[in-house]
């Protein structure tokens, strides 16, 4: 199932023009995905979105494919299944939809270092997040939300898990998680800029896309971030994070849909 804003008699057809550039989601066509592939469609200019099995890889145009959004359901071989395409796709950047990194398996970090994967997207990401990473992925980035190595120490209320849901200490009501809050002390140290990065910095973001994100250079996204450091007397991204969660609160976010049990047992 194509999707895009022009050429509609190709995407009737299930054609892609030579000159268009192609993402291809590899997911089961349910509601979910479905929105999502519109959702890309909407945001990246110049992409043609392409929803499908795995199987419908073999009639897609690899010279036009810029990128493969691979959906690992819980019961997937995650190695075996990323394997397969890369030895089909070659240099093609891939990264996989995960429900939550709770579910990511240890291997997926050395698969990442081997260069076989390109990022991790999770079903937990705000959607304009979760957009942002792709067109991140496209330009050459890579994306990993949280250090893998920190995913089983952390609690449920890390401060470096992206875009947790909101707990019951967080007042209801949507006026309040919408409302400006003026800074705590401890961040008023802190020029405007430096307290953007560190919001950015506290939600999971990496320096690439946090300069991504800002319109900045990664360079210069590295020197807030040592200066912020210095000001909060802190000497990691994690301590600085948790500094930011204590002092203010951050407005509420809207996460994608979970996932229904029948896309659980999605084959690959």
């Amino acid at each position: 199932m194509l999707y895009g804003k022009s050429n509609a008699a190709n995407t009737q057809h299930g054609l892609v023009a030579d000159n268009e550039n192609l993402i291809m989601l590899v997911a089961p066509r349910s509601t979910l995905f479905q929105g999502l592939a519109h959702a890309l469609d909407e945001h990246i200019d110049g992409c043609r979105i392409s929803l499908g099995a795995a199987t419908d890889v073999a009639s897609s145009p690899s010279d036009s494919l810029q990128l493969v959004l691979l959906y690992i359901g819980r019961d997937c071989d995650t190695r075996s299944t990323v394997s397969a395409w890369r030895r089909r796709l070659g240099d093609t950047p891939i990264a996989i939809i995960v429900h939550d990194m709770a579910s990511v398996c240890d291997e997926v970090e050395q698969m990442l270092q081997d260069g076989q994967l390109q990022g991790i997207l999770p079903l937990t990401l705000n959607l304009e997040v979760w957009l942002s990473v792709v067109m991140l992925l496209l330009h050459g980035g890579e994306y990993l939300p949280i250090r893998h190595g920190e995913l089983h120490e952390e609690s449920d209320t890390s401060p470096m898990q992206p875009f947790e849901q909101e707990t019951d200490a967080r007042p209801d009501g949507d006026d309040i998680a919408d409302m400006e809050l003026a800074p705590a002390p401890e961040l008023a140290k802190l020029t405007h800029r430096e307290q953007e990065v560190l919001e950015l910095l506290s939600q999971g973001y990496q320096n690439k896309l946090i300069a991504h994100r800002m319109a900045l250079s990664q360079h210069t996204v590295k020197v807030h971030v040592h200066n912020l450091l210095a000001k909060l007397r802190v000497t990691n991204r994690t301590q600085a994070a948790a500094k930011f969660r204590q002092s203010a609160p951050r407005p509420r976010h809207t996460a994608l849909r979970d996932v229904d049990e029948s896309e659980e047992r999605y084959a690959r």
